[in-house]
């Protein structure tokens, strides 16, 4: 568990809006979670414009924004921060956690 909460933004890009379990997986360890969901390339514009996200979650699935169209987006806006390419929730909760971790130290 964390040794000091705080709030971990994280951007999903993915073309499902069910986040309660990476959510829940995150909470259960301890972090509090702010989760912002795009699966169109102008939302996602949108939300880099706005937030200042810590880790990015892709999935290659989502047919409108591209592994390539992500880093070019992520660069135009200046945002250098981990994208984990999602495989199970389980597997993006711990990953999350471990960069977090390693940041803290």
């Amino acid at each position: 568990m964390p040794s000091s909460v705080s709030t971990i933004r994280i951007l999903v890009v993915r073309t499902w809006t069910e986040l309660g379990p990476l959510r829940i997986a995150l909470r259960n360890d301890g972090y509090n979670v702010n989760i912002t969901a795009v699966d169109i390339e102008p939302a996602l514009n949108a939300a880099l414009q706005r937030t200042a996200f810590d880790i990015v979650v892709y999935d290659p699935s989502t047919p409108s924004i591209t592994r390539d169209t992500l880093a070019a987006r992520m660069r135009e806006h200046a945002r250098d921060v981990p994208i984990l390419e999602l495989t199970t929730v389980d597997a993006v909760a711990r990953e999350i956690a471990r960069l977090v971790a390693a940041r803290r130290n």
